[in-house]
C-alpha cells in the first residue's frame, strides 16, 4: 500500500488539475519509474501553473480528502 498510496494522491490532484485547465507536470521517482528506471526513492514532484482564480475551486474540491 505504500506505493499505492502516492499513485493514488497523483492521480487526485490531477484530476482536479485537467478538471480545471491547469497545467502541470509530474516527475520525481514515480515518473522515473512509470517511464521504466527504477529509482530506490519513493517521491513525486509536481510542477502547476496555479493561477489565483484556480484556488477556491481546488481548495473546494481538495478540503475534505487533504
Amino acid at each position: 500500500m505504500l506505493l499505492a498510496e502516492p499513485i493514488q494522491i497523483t492521480h487526485r490532484l490531477v484530476q482536479e488539475f485537467e478538471r480545471l485547465g491547469i497545467q502541470y507536470l509530474v516527475g520525481g521517482s514515480l515518473a522515473s519509474s512509470l517511464h521504466g528506471i527504477p529509482r530506490a526513492t519513493n517521491d513525486v514532484d509536481i510542477v502547476a501553473d496555479i493561477m489565483s482564480e484556480h484556488i477556491p475551486d481546488l481548495v473546494n474540491a481538495l478540503e475534505t480528502e487533504f
